[in-house]
């Protein structure tokens, strides 16, 4: 790895672009990673401390000021590392979307039935582990298939095809409570969940570096990725917190049984569900624009 270091710039150099003589936004930079690091702080501070602590509120607030900020910055700034007038691409719009979506509605659910395998079920860590291998399937499959897919169908049906398909397996995994049966519930609900994960990525991915011009792509992938990330957060927050809540609201002051758990899983399990089919129309919607992709 060192002597590849060593020789690295020797060996790219002629490949190399020359060097800018615009300014770097370093004041963009600061802003807008402080405020991803205070919202992703404020989110997981509220999934693990709850709503009443002040500490995410706070976080949160702070992250919104430094977006603020942010954006004043780029509008004067010579040389923007966020050009605003690519955030009007509605191309990238709907990739973004499609990103912040199927983030939030799939790893808070994986998280919870990771709990329900081993706390409800009694599964071993082992066991638990072994029970997501279909899904890591999936998700391989699809992406290794979404490459042709978005060739034949284009990134719209397929973008709507992953997130119906997370969709799907959310409502499947409410049947926990009834049939806790791993090959009637969870495996055909990681199958669904894995495959619309797999085309869901690469859709949202490929849509969003063909969303700008080829010196922007780089800028596209970026925005994505960090979408998607606050995704994450946003989903494993509110759903964690609303299965938690739900529990409490059904237990009722009476220590948790199975059933109130799971209770709370299906609010989530049903929220993540709703969140993501709203986003299928949305970005076909965005999609059915006049406004082309690639063209800022």
């Amino acid at each position: 790895m060192l002597a590849l270091l060593l020789v690295a710039p020797r060996l790219l150099r002629e490949h190399l672009a020359p060097r800018s003589a615009e300014p770097v936004d370093v004041a963009g930079a600061l802003a807008v990673t402080g405020s991803i690091a205070l919202a992703i702080l404020g989110l997981t501070q509220l999934e693990a401390s709850g709503p009443a602590d002040p500490l995410p509120w706070a976080a949160l607030a702070a992250a919104a000021a430094l977006l603020r900020l942010f954006v004043a910055i780029e509008r004067r700034a010579a040389a923007p590392i966020v050009p605003l007038d690519a955030l009007r691409s509605r191309t990238l719009a709907a990739a973004n979307l499609g990103a912040g979506a199927f983030q939030a509605a799939t790893n808070a659910p994986l998280l919870l039935c990771i709990l329900a395998l081993q706390d409800l079920q009694g599964r071993t860590p082992m066991e638990a582990g072994l029970a997501f291998a279909p899904f890591n399937a999936a998700v391989i499959a699809a992406s290794l298939a979404g490459g042709r897919l978005l060739g034949r169908a284009g990134h719209g049906p397929v973008l709507a095809a992953g997130l119906t398909a997370i969709v799907a397996a959310n409502l499947l995994l409410t049947r926990l409570a009834s049939t806790p049966a791993y090959a009637e519930t969870l495996l055909p609900a990681f199958l669904l969940m894995g495959a619309g994960v797999g085309a869901a990525a690469v859709a949202s991915t490929s849509l969003a570096t063909a969303s700008l011009r080829g010196d922007r792509q780089g800028l596209a992938a970026g925005l994505v990725n960090t979408t998607g990330e606050l995704g994450y957060a946003l989903g494993l927050a509110l759903l964690v917190t609303l299965a938690a809540a739900t529990t409490g609201a059904v237990a009722d002051g009476r220590p948790a049984a199975p059933a109130d758990v799971l209770a709370g899983y299906d609010a989530a399990f049903v929220a993540a569900a709703a969140v993501t089919a709203l986003a299928v129309p949305v970005s076909l919607r965005l999609l059915s624009g006049p406004v082309p992709g690639g063209d800022r």
